[in-house]
């Protein structure tokens, strides 16, 4: 047996320690290293940076060997700003938009947004670059805000080189969404036929509910050039003469058959805009030139679409719970080829929907001991004709706030597959306003500003935007800042006394065309 000296002992525990504090900072000198010529290579090479998007799979705690972001940042700012190959510069910016996903914190938008802009907006500039300025601008401006004069700067931008050459600055217009930016989009549309498509299609005007967009999206449907495009504008749908517009392009024989088929779904979408249609093919000779466009019996398909809408709060309802109640309903093209902390956060979402899901169906049944997914399904044989009155739903929403976060449940305070607003639950929505839970109070303002007559649902609209600074980026306050976009086009992003201060103007000249009238 080897024996070793007390002087040997303490010598080999030294080294030990050395080994334990030395090869951390070996191990984090060589990730540096990697990290740091990783990023150099990005910066100077004339090749696409794919080796960038790999860092998307780091772990959290991996992150930190980017240490510095404002540093960063700058240094990738730099690069993007400087005269060196087009291909450097456009490299800087795709880094900085990866780079962006895992840290942009306020401040950090704050300082660079502005300088993106400048950049963006600069006659030198070359297009490609700025294509890529613009998309990155679009990835902040909603959570970060813009001045007046960046604004003012965009909108000359666009004005001064019209055209698909500034097609990508169409996004960042709707993004913003103020009045200005919406009626600049409408111009385009209407005087500059290499922008039609890409306003109508890819600018946001598509979602938009402002009333005052329906005559311009009435007048883009009836030209059978652009009328495949504005078909799916939103606006169409939301009022009685947009339906009537939309069952006309169907109807008309010199529009595309693209744009009266898709007319024609749009149309049997929802209750309201199905009425339409069902009187209308009540005509035999409509009947049968609808079949020969559709490729099947429109009257058979108009029932079929009846028969489902009078099972949207009964049998639908049921089933997409009770299917809910299977992890693998959620996310179910989720792959294993992800990393383990995407797969682990992808479990937990799982696991909460289904809980969600379970603890809705016993509330709304009123059966508090039934579990697996066979127990429901017995339980629904047995009561296939249990339905529940949409101002029951809501006010079972209302007395327990959480079951909004059970998606079969949200599908249905959306009113989107109603399209109007049942008189009973007007009042029920109301109240809702008034809640603590401000994902209930948003779905109010979302339904009442769409469907109803509310001018509380603005006020409450802004309390929402005013409930947390837009560091948190948190979805309601930003959701209610494109509600109102959306509604109103108008856009104060996160400025709450703009906002008020034009509420204000609006219920005035509210009140002074209902004293004119």
């Amino acid at each position: 047996m080897v024996k070793f000296t007390r002087r040997q002992v303490r010598a080999a525990i030294l080294v030990l320690i050395a080994i334990s504090i030395v090869a951390p900072l070996t191990g984090l000198a060589w990730w540096r290293w990697k990290v740091n010529s990783a990023f150099n290579e990005a910066i100077t090479s004339d090749s696409d940076p794919a080796w960038w998007f790999q860092f998307g799979t780091l772990s959290d705690g991996d992150h930190y060997l980017l240490s510095d972001y404002k540093r960063v940042m700058a240094r990738l700012m730099a690069v993007a700003d400087k005269d060196t190959s087009v291909k450097q510069r456009v490299n800087a910016v795709l880094t900085m938009r990866r780079l962006s996903f895992h840290n942009s914190s306020l401040e950090i938008r704050q300082q660079f947004l502005p300088q993106l802009i400048n950049l963006a907006c600069h006659d030198d500039t070359p297009p490609q670059l700025e294509t890529e300025l613009a998309g990155f601008i679009s990835d902040w401006i909603l959570s970060t805000d813009v001045s007046d004069a960046e604004r003012q700067q965009i909108r000359n931008r666009v004005t001064r080189f019209p055209g698909t050459e500034q097609s990508h600055w169409i996004p960042v217009l709707g993004m913003i969404g103020g009045r200005q930016e919406t009626e600049l989009l409408i111009q385009l549309a209407e005087n500059d036929e290499t922008s039609r498509e890409a306003v109508i299609s890819r600018s946001g005007l598509v979602n938009s509910s402002w009333k005052q967009l329906l005559p311009h999206a009435q007048a883009w449907l009836a030209d059978p050039n652009i009328s495949s495009f504005a078909v799916d504008l939103v606006v169409l749908s939301r009022f009685p003469k947009g339906r009537e517009s939309l069952l006309s392009a169907m109807l008309d024989e010199r529009q595309p058959a693209s744009t009266r088929q898709k007319a024609f779904h749009e149309l049997a979408r929802t209750p309201i805009s199905l009425d339409l249609l069902e009187v209308t093919v009540r005509n035999d000779a409509i009947a049968n030139e609808i079949d020969a466009l559709m490729e099947f019996d429109c009257r058979e398909h108009l029932a079929d679409k009846r028969r489902e809408m009078s099972e949207r709060n009964g049998k639908r309802l049921w089933e997409e719970l009770i299917a809910g109640l299977s992890l693998e309903y959620w996310l179910p093209n989720a792959s294993n080829k992800f990393p383990e902390p995407v797969l682990d956060q992808v479990r937990e979402f799982r696991e909460q929907q289904v809980r969600v899901t379970l603890a809705a169906l016993r509330r709304l049944a009123g059966k508090a001991d039934l579990t697996t997914t066979t127990e429901w399904h017995i339980w629904l044989q047995q009561n296939s004709t249990a339905t529940i009155e949409q101002s029951v739903l809501l006010e079972l929403v209302e007395n327990t706030p959480e079951l909004i976060e059970c998606a079969a449940v949200h599908r249905r305070i959306k009113l989107w597959d109603l399209g109007y607003m049942p008189e009973n639950c007007e009042p029920i929505y109301r109240r809702w306003l008034n809640s603590s839970n401000s994902t209930v109070q948003y779905w109010a303002c979302d339904a009442l500003l769409k469907f109803g007559q509310s001018p509380e649902a603005v006020d409450v609209a802004i309390d929402l935007i005013g409930g947390s600074p837009p560091e948190s980026q948190s979805w309601n306050e930003m959701g209610a800042i494109r509600l109102l976009t959306k509604c109103f086009a108008v856009n104060y992003f996160w400025d709450t006394a703009a906002w008020r201060e034009w509420a204000k103007r609006r219920r005035a000249e509210a009140s002074e065309r209902e004293v004119q009238e």
